[in-house]
């Protein structure tokens, strides 16, 4: 076990503390089960150097070499939460045709959806010995789930890169274009994915969507809304308000 601690290893919050907090507000009953098994995934845990590095422990205590730490985003909004992670990398770590279209993809940035996708991408990591940062993102409301959804057809690889480094590109004809709706409420386009619960047909924007919430409260808002999207009657209500 460590006996002494640099003064910035106090201060510095490690990953696990980190995780935690986000992985109770998005997992669901058996809760438990989950939090721990997304805590075995985040040790080692991390902590900064005087090098500029970061120095490694296992559970047992054994200190590791200095490792340079790579830091991603994890963007939240209300509903979901997603890693943001370059797709080279995912190719690198040889698990971009293990990634399940729940993720989406923009250009060459992936966005690992967090109930699969994101513990897939952290084993990996940890298998090629890469310590992981994550930086807690909220938004209350992204333009992720407009993206394409991700599909391990659509990244194929560059050949002759050196120094065992991959260049990557996306085949830009194999993503679907998005779907332009009409907004139920204000009549603006709207990306079909933006609806409540991805509803087609009918629906309203994330911007009326957030006006009706404002209105009349998160609870009666998803009352109105129902299981399957915006209801007929609530598309009238909405016109006439």
């Amino acid at each position: 076990m460590l006996t002494e601690t640099h003064p910035a290893e106090q201060a510095f919050p490690c990953l696990l503390l980190e995780l935690f907090p986000v992985a109770a507000n998005h997992f669901h009953a058996p809760s438990i089960g989950r939090m721990e098994e997304m805590a075995s995934l985040v040790l080692p845990i991390v902590y900064p150097a005087a090098s500029g590095g970061f120095r490694c422990t296992s559970q047992a205590g054994e200190v590791h070499e200095e490792k340079t730490m790579s830091s991603f985003r994890y963007i939240q909004d209300p509903g979901h939460g997603w890693l943001e992670v370059p797709v080279s990398l995912l190719r690198e770590l040889g698990i971009a045709e293990q990634i399940t279209p729940y993720s989406y993809l923009n250009g060459n940035q992936a966005y690992l959806e967090e109930d699969k996708d994101m513990a897939t991408f952290i084993r990996a990591m940890q298998t090629a010995g890469k310590p992981v940062e994550i930086v807690a993102v909220y938004q209350e409301a992204t333009p992720i789930r407009g993206f394409p959804s991700y599909s391990a057809a659509a990244v194929s690889g560059l050949r002759g890169a050196r120094d065992g480094q991959a260049t990557f590109h996306i085949k830009e004809a194999a993503l679907p274009a998005p779907e332009i709706l009409e907004c139920c409420c204000c009549g603006q386009p709207t990306l079909g994915r933006q609806w409540w619960n991805r509803d087609t047909g009918y629906g309203l924007c994330a911007r009326c969507g957030d006006e009706i919430i404002a209105r009349e409260g998160a609870e009666e808002a998803q009352k109105m809304a129902g299981e399957r999207g915006v209801h007929w009657d609530v598309r009238e209500e909405a016109k006439s308000a």
